[in-house]
């Protein structure tokens, strides 16, 4: 199946589980190999908590279809894994020289 350039912006993306992710935005081209590489996700729904872009590689895409792209649930679990991580702070100093010792 051959789908347009115009088709895939704008398109929904959701995961396996039928979790909103998105839109698409945009896309990586691989020039040569003439290849998508990535898709560029805009969020929507609660993935709004990731403030970027979510960049989705092509091997994590189950369906694409002309309705909407299906990527793998660990898309989700991956991004709720880095959000939160980043979202710690840092040790106060006490605690950082107790656990030095």
């Amino acid at each position: 199946m051959l789908i347009k350039h115009k088709q895939l912006i704008g398109l929904l993306v959701e995961t396996q589980s039928g979790e909103k992710l998105g839109y698409l935005d945009g896309f990586n081209l691989d020039t040569d190999s003439h290849t998508i590489y990535q898709y560029l996700i805009k969020p929507a729904g609660l993935s709004k908590i990731f403030s970027h872009e979510l960049i989705i590689n092509r091997q994590q895409v189950i369906s694409l279809t002309a309705d909407k792209m299906v990527v793998d649930d660990l898309v989700l679990k991956s991004l709720a894994v880095k959000t939160a991580a980043s979202q710690k702070s840092p040790l106060p100093v006490e605690a950082a020289t107790t656990l030095e010792r």
